[in-house]
């Protein structure tokens, strides 16, 4: 059983000081657990309860969250901190960055329950101290609610008020959270310990939404009474269960490591033991013998699960399973593709979803997936070779089908890819075996290898094949990811075979246009002896013709499907009783929700210009991939927005906090979490920190702004006696000139080494409206006074003795940057030799370009500076600049 911890709110406190991590937050995630509710609580064992339901009915590695806060404040301890939560689909993060999830136990929609006052303060403690912990602000809080359709954390909470209060949360001295612990923090270690923060996370499916399947908790699993399995939600008894049942196979032969072990041994057991005793045990009565074979893109533990979940089924039916678990390694290689392309990016967004469909095929391509496929299908090939698994069972099974005659039946299944396996499985059945029936669900074999292997059988030594799948509509309707909108056998049809638009045996267009197949599945107007096909959805039930899924994924959990399977295979098709098919929960995750699992900060994958049908790489060809254009991102999209205008130690301002709301809302609205500095906190220090935080925290794909409206000035770089060439770009921050601060500057170097943390696989996006602003990043030239009308202030302070003297103490720490060039896109306010300029309240710059932007979706970097010229007009007294990473110029806005 797994042990769970609670801990009082300063012990929290002294943990997360204490806990070696190795995963930095982001943010933090709240929840509510909507059920269990806060009347269901009854301490432990409810917490065990929800593991239960997580780890066994959605099938992840833990308990989805890090923690659980009770109604009377005790707080749990959940899932290993250093691992990714299961809190969103999308929004989960990965092993080096990402949120960290609470749970408050309870319903707080509207009519429901109500936050205890001892429940909020432990709550406001977890979030105070991880926050506190990793320099984050009050704001870098999320609702559920932001990142699904749900109410969670409930429709009577308001954010607004759970940011004010974490900004005022006091957390207890730091000795008295570490008296909690007793002497010499011993319980610290011991929390610790029992987290086992080292552990791995190798099979996480945090992709899921946490509260997918909540509403099937049972009261038993809310008290915690019931059902137990171990993490990955296989325990021991289930694992016995299934060992007379499975042949475990890893790249086609028996797999000596992993959860479960196969051998010769234990095939001859099943065989020669098992199988053979329920046929001295049934008399006279016909045994039925199913061997399944479960997609392609399954790993062990769920394919385990899987086939734990169809077991009684069978056997309550009186039909044997033998369940082929072929996991193959293909999640894990794609990962590993996908993270050598993390440079090419896609925008789904705003473009058609043909475009956006032959995008990632293009991608997939370039990625290498295809080899990955076609590695898949010889792990299938060499099961079934000399010295495979699968080889090794029809040698055993032969014998016996033969020995037993009619009195033994064998039927194939095969789901996707398994209909390639049990292709080459039966090549190691003896030429005299007989197989009663085969089942191909959504197959994914090409027809080439199904005419040349499995259908000159078909009439012989198999008498008949059914074929389940979708019709070409329910094809198209399908989807693989939120960026692929058709069926996983598109995906193949496409992009994974060797060959573009390769005929796939599941796809209804490639079995109609192929002649030999159109008579063999009676398509033709002639009843077929041989084949039949169900197309699904159909409701035929009685008859054994029905399926229902919707996806390709789904039909192996459909108990319309298995249950039209069964029913054929029992020969029951006349409506007869029959032992139903109970829908997994377990498995209706999608396929890249589920298995394999696609990495937060790897979706951003992909991509090829779509109007192109030119192959990207010429066959054979080697050497780097071409240049291709980033067309913005789908990761998150943050904003950091500062206006300054009661400068106390130089001449103030007057449109910059404008300014700043207005990026704001902007950039609200174009879907950005915005977060602001107040005017009066925003000094060179906080301003340089809260950007380092926000660049050091972005994931592959995110898409940042930073923004800046105020005054800005040049120093030169060895003197102070003039404004001229060499000189160093400076953002002016509210303590410039501070006579006793440390001058209030923010210069170019500064902003240079923040810039240099960023992930070559996000974007950051800057909008600086004040003077010098066109060389933010690198200064050098001298723009000239300038006489302007009236009404008009410039965003330039010359630089006093107390400004120089700081600049240079700081300047003494930075070294020149050479080489790498600059870093993400500038949009400056103006030239070198211009100033920025504001008039009437507002800066000019900012005045055009937020009227510009929500009208710039599709617009290049370079499209859009043009833009913001043309708007401005010749006679602005400025001139915006495009600054930055010049190979970036030409990419789509990424803002969108």
């Amino acid at each position: 059983m797994r042990s769970f911890q609670s801990v009082t709110a300063p012990e929290f406190a002294s943990l997360v000081q204490a806990f070696p991590w190795t995963r930095r937050i982001s943010e933090v995630h709240l929840h509510h657990t909507w059920r269990p509710r806060q009347r269901d609580y009854s301490g432990r064992a409810t917490i065990e309860g929800m593991w239960r339901h997580h780890t066994r009915v959605n099938g992840w590695s833990d308990i989805a969250q890090h923690v659980s806060v009770a109604p009377d404040g005790t707080i749990w301890l959940g899932r290993n901190f250093n691992w990714a939560p299961a809190s969103a689909a999308g929004f989960n993060g990965n092993r080096q960055a990402g949120p960290f999830m609470i749970e408050m136990i309870g319903d707080f929609d509207v009519g429901h329950e109500a936050l205890t006052a001892e429940q909020r303060a432990s709550t406001l403690a977890v979030i105070k101290s991880v926050q506190q912990r990793f320099g984050l602000s009050a704001e870098q809080l999320r609702f559920h609610s932001e990142m699904s359709a749900k109410t969670c954390p409930g429709s009577t909470q308001d954010k607004a008020a759970w940011i004010g209060d974490i900004g005022q949360f006091v957390l207890p001295p730091d000795g008295k959270a570490r008296a909690a612990f007793g002497t010499g923090g011993d319980r610290s270690f011991e929390l610790i310990a029992s987290m086992d923060p080292t552990a791995e996370q190798t099979d996480d499916m945090a992709h899921a939404e946490h509260e997918a399947d909540l509403s099937s908790m049972t009261q038993a699993d809310q008290r915690g009474e019931g059902w137990g399995g171990a993490a990955g939600s296989l325990d021991p008894r289930m694992l016995e269960e299934l060992s007379d049942h499975i042949v475990n196979l890893s790249q086609g032969r028996f797999s000596s490591d992993g959860i479960v072990q196969s051998s010769e041994t234990d095939v001859d057991r099943i065989i020669n033991e098992r199988l053979s005793k329920m046929i001295r045990n049934t008399g006279d009565e016909v045994v039925r013998l199913v061997v399944y074979a479960h997609g392609g893109l399954v790993e062990e533990r769920p394919a385990l699960l899987g086939a734990f979940e169809q077991l009684d089924f069978w056997r309550k039916n009186n039909v044997y399973p033998l369940f082929f678990i072929w996991e193959t390694g293909f999640a894990d290689t794609f990962r590993q593709v996908l993270r050598g392309a993390l440079g090419l990016e896609v925008s789904a967004r705003g473009l058609g979803r043909d475009i956006t469909d032959r995008m990632v095929e293009n991608a997939v391509r370039i990625l290498g997936a295809g080899k990955i496929w076609g590695g898949m299908k010889r792990s299938a090939e060499q099961a079934a070779a000399p010295g495979g698994g699968a080889a090794y069972v029809g040698k055993m099974l032969g014998p016996v089908l033969e020995r037993y005659g009619d009195r033994l039946e064998l039927h194939l299944v095969g789901h996707s890819a398994g209909s390639i396996f049990q292709s080459h499985f039966l090549s190691t059945l003896g030429d005299q075996v007989k197989v009663k029936s085969a089942h191909f669900l959504a197959p994914a074999i090409t027809c080439e290898a199904f005419l040349d292997q499995f259908a000159p059988e078909l009439g012989g030594r198999i008498e008949h094949l059914t074929l389940y799948t979708m019709t070409k509509t329910r094809e198209l309707a399908d989807t693989v990811t939120k960026l692929y909108g058709k069926s996983l056998l598109y995906m193949i049809h496409h992009a994974l075979e060797p060959e573009r638009e390769t005929p796939i045996l599941g796809l209804e267009e490639s079995l109609r246009r192929e002649p030999a197949l159109r008579d063999m599945f009676g398509l033709g107007g002639q009843q077929s002896k041989v084949g039949e096909i169900i197309w699904s959805p159909s409701a035929d039930s009685g008859s054994g013709s029905a399926s229902q899924s919707v996806t390709h994924g789904g039909f192996d959990n459909d108990p319309a499907t298995m249950q039209s399977i069964c029913r054929r295979i029992l020969g029951k098709v006349n409506n007869e009783p029959l032992h139903p098919f109970a829908k997994s929960r377990a498995l209706e995750r999608s396929l890249w929700e589920g298995e394999p699992e696609w990495p937060d900060h790897l979706k951003p994958f992909l991509l090829a210009p779509a109007q192109s049908e030119t192959p990207l790489f010429a066959s054979g060809s080697v050497g780097p991939a071409p240049s291709l254009a980033p067309l913005a991102s789908l990761g998150r999209r943050r904003a950091l927005c500062i206006g300054i205008n009661n400068y106390p130690h130089i001449a103030p301002l007057g449109g910059c906090l404008k300014d700043a709301d207005r990026w704001r809302s902007t950039l609200e609205a174009a879907g950005f979490e915005v977060t602001t500095v107040d005017e009066k906190d925003a000094t060179a220090e906080v301003i340089v920190a809260r950007l380092r935080n926000l660049i050091q925290s972005a994931d592959a794909g995110d898409r940042l702004v930073f923004q800046f409206a105020g005054h800005g000035t040049l120093i030169r770089d060895s003197s102070d006696d003039e404004i001229e060439s060499q000189s160093d770009s400076c953002l002016c921050a509210i303590d410039c000139n501070n006579p006793q601060g440390n001058g209030g500057l923010v210069i170019d170097d500064e902003i240079y080494e923040a810039y240099r943390l960023l992930r070559h696989d996000a974007h950051l996006t800057c909008f600086f409206d004040c003077c010098h602003s066109g060389t933010a990043i690198r200064a050098y030239g001298a723009p000239p006074q300038r006489q302007v009308r009236p009404g008009m202030k410039a965003r330039a302070v010359k630089p006093t003795a107390n400004m120089i003297e700081a600049y240079r103490a700081k300047k003494g720490r930075f070294a020149r940057a050479t080489g790498g060039g600059p870093i993400g896109v500038l949009f400056a306010a103006c030239q070198d030799s211009e100033f920025a300029y504001e008039y009437e309240g507002a800066g000019l710059f900012t005045a055009v370009a937020t009227k510009e932007l929500p009208k710039a979706r599709g617009l290049s970097n370079r499209q859009f500076h043009q833009k913001i010229l043309t708007a401005l007009g010749p006679d602005a007294g400025q001139s915006p600049r495009l600054y930055g990473d010049v190979s970036r110029f030409d990419h789509p806005l990424a803002l969108f």
